[in-house]
């Protein structure tokens, strides 16, 4: 089932939408490629020709054991810190359309987002805290993780490659992990995110 939503575009036209409340991507494969490209909910205005990629919220099923994903446009990041939006038990989340492609992209390699954001943790604490540096999976490649580093300098996006028996090791030690800070605070669903962490904290 579609919902409609109106949206304005920068020359003030009103446009209605039609998106699906759920995708299951077993039975629409090229869903996930959408999503991946850059494609998904992506919409044209017919008055200026401009092209619009507004997020709304929708709910993926992945037709086996997976767990459901809800995506969560990023306008409703602080509903969720707040606890005004909740997550159905036993689904995983996303939160912004770059979240919602590394998932995909991470379904499409097999890997977990456990031991990437635990990569990420590490990566970030050698950051100031202060760049509003954010890190996003791209690819497996010749057993390396590459990471997109956005942020770091301005106009600028830097590339991280991370052996793959560093995602290995932390896989394997995620039951450890978990009960232990700052990943006890970052790595239980259903939002497995580094952006939960306060690095001032995570440092000391």
């Amino acid at each position: 089932m579609d919902r409609e939503y109106s949206i304005t575009c920068y020359c003030e036209q009103e446009l209605t939408v039609a998106v699906p409340e759920t995708i299951d991507l077993a039975t629409s494969p090229e869903k996930m490629e959408e999503i991946i490209q850059g494609d998904f909910l992506k919409t044209e205005c017919p008055n200026c020709g401009k092209e619009l990629k507004p997020e709304f919220e929708v709910r993926f099923r992945f037709g086996d054991s997976s767990a459901p994903l809800l995506f969560l446009p990023e306008i409703d990041r602080e509903g969720f810190y707040n606890g005004k939006k909740e997550v159905p038990v036993d689904w995983e989340l996303v939160i912004g359309y770059p979240e919602l492609r590394e998932h995909m992209l991470l379904k499409k390699e097999n890997l977990e987002r456990f031991p990437l954001e635990a990569i990420k943790l590490h990566l970030l604490q050698k950051v100031p805290s202060d760049r509003g540096v954010s890190i996003y999976f791209e690819k497996l490649e010749n057993d390396k993780l590459f990471l997109e580093l956005i942020g770091l300098r301005e106009n600028e996006v830097g590339i991280v490659q991370v052996p793959f028996k560093t995602y290995q090791q932390l896989e394997s030690d995620r039951e450890r992990l978990v009960q232990e800070e700052p990943y006890s605070a970052m790595l239980l669903p259903p939002y497995i995110s580094v952006k939960l962490v306060s690095f001032e904290e995570a440092s000391e």
